[in-house]
């Protein structure tokens, strides 16, 4: 399942036998972040990792949009993944949470696209089922993106992330005290064992970092972000345990074991920013 040229095949199967105006791709599995998606137990624990993913995309989709990709799995709704997807797809159904372990509620939406319903009218149906079933008190999330506004939140991120450096480095802000200042006030999804995944949700950074002196830039440059959050999240529910988790997370060196590199993530100024401020 961690091969990209197994998912390159599978998506060229679907899309010969089982041709339709609008395509829906999901993947049922183990998720961890840009460590990927659908690790594979017999192999190592091998996973599809986003620059897997790009490649099997590329030669399977080619220029041709799919309607959307749904992760049931862990920790998989983040601007990362979600920008590189934006290529292919219109829409992204994940979790910012770690899934419990029933996954989705497929029994109301699946009637709906026999029905024939609108994507959005789909999409909302499995984010409400799956919230719905696991309990309205739980701390599970689930959201979908329209990433058809994705390139004006990466514009507006990537100000921001720069406007954020430049903010640090004029304080002379050390890595260790800022990395202590995200992980004890912005919402995150990196303790219980999941340290190593570094997901944070991206609005409750914003806030948290301009509610400090500090950290805090021009107000330009949350603002733009937030708007294209606004957008961008077309959907999102939580359960009243979730605390501030707003539809999507950024990835953040926050431990040693989070990897960022340029083959998983096309946020160029965020590489950076996690180049000079990380754990």
């Amino acid at each position: 399942m961690g091969s990209s040229n197994t998912y390159r095949d599978f998506l060229n199967w679907g899309l010969t036998n089982y041709p339709a105006e609008k395509v829906g791709v999901i993947l049922w599995n183990h998720g961890g972040g840009l460590d990927g998606v659908c690790f594979d137990e017999k192999n190592n624990d091998d996973s599809l990792t986003n620059s897997e993913m790009k490649t099997a995309h590329t030669s399977a989709i080619g220029s041709n949009k799919l309607e959307f990709i749904g992760y049931d799995a862990c920790l998989m709704q983040n601007m990362e993944i979600a920008e590189f997807n934006s290529s292919y797809y219109n829409y992204q159904v994940a979790s910012q949470e770690s899934e419990n372990g029933d996954g989705w509620n497929y029994t109301k939406w699946v009637d709906d696209l026999y029905a024939k319903k609108s994507t959005p009218v789909i999409l909302q149906e499995i984010v409400d089922g799956f919230i719905t079933t696991e309990g309205t008190g739980s701390d599970q999330t689930l959201s979908y993106l329209n990433l058809n506004y994705m390139s004006t939140f990466k514009s507006a991120f990537e100000s921001y992330a720069s406007a954020l450096k430049s903010k640090l480095n004029s304080g002379s802000v050390s890595s260790s005290t800022f990395v202590s200042y995200v992980k004890s006030k912005v919402k995150n999804y990196s303790s219980a064992g999941y340290c190593g995944y570094g997901q944070f949700d991206i609005k409750d950074w914003v806030s948290k970092c301009q509610s400090q002196n500090n950290y805090k830039v021009d107000a330009s440059y949350a603002t733009a972000v937030n708007n294209a959050l606004a957008d961008l999240i077309a959907y999102n529910r939580v359960g009243t345990s979730a605390g501030a988790s707003n539809g999507l997370s950024l990835t953040y060196r926050c431990h040693s074991q989070v990897s960022y590199s340029s083959s998983q993530s096309g946020f160029t100024n965020w590489i950076s920013f996690n180049s000079s401020y990380h754990a």
